[in-house]
């Protein structure tokens, strides 16, 4: 199979084609904006030099870092500590809690049955005064 050539051929096409492209490109007006656009001498001084930027980055100041990040990773181990133990202790406290309500249950039940029982036995005396 032949393949087709898509360059153009002839200076009538490639004229053509050159027009096609010119038709796109910016006009002097858009030029002129974007011009106006772009930052100025005046705003380039004002950015950041290289010597600003390498004080910015010092071995001290990374290590000044460092440490920082060290003592919250030593802070936040402390707290996990802390925080279990507080946990154990509420647990524990959960238990206790647990014990003495089934202890009053136990209480609550036996004196229902003891008020029963008194008041049988006084129903019995008012029957025996009565006979």
């Amino acid at each position: 199979m032949e393949e087709k050539n898509n360059n153009p051929a002839t200076l009538q096409e490639l004229s053509a084609v050159m027009k096609q492209g010119f038709s796109q490109m910016a006009t002097k007006e858009d030029l002129k904006a974007i011009r106006n656009e772009m930052a100025t001498k005046e705003d380039l001084k004002l950015m950041a030099t290289k010597d600003d930027l390498k004080g910015l980055a010092t071995q001290a100041a990374l290590s000044t870092v460092m440490e920082a990040v060290a003592e919250t990773k030593e802070s936040v181990t402390e707290m996990k500590g802390i925080m279990q133990d507080m946990l154990e202790e509420m647990n524990a406290m959960h238990d206790d809690t647990r014990s003495i309500r089934s202890r009053v249950d136990a209480l609550v039940r036996n004196d229902i049955a003891q008020d029963v029982a008194i008041e049988n036995l006084a129903s019995q005396v008012q029957q025996l005064k009565a006979a």
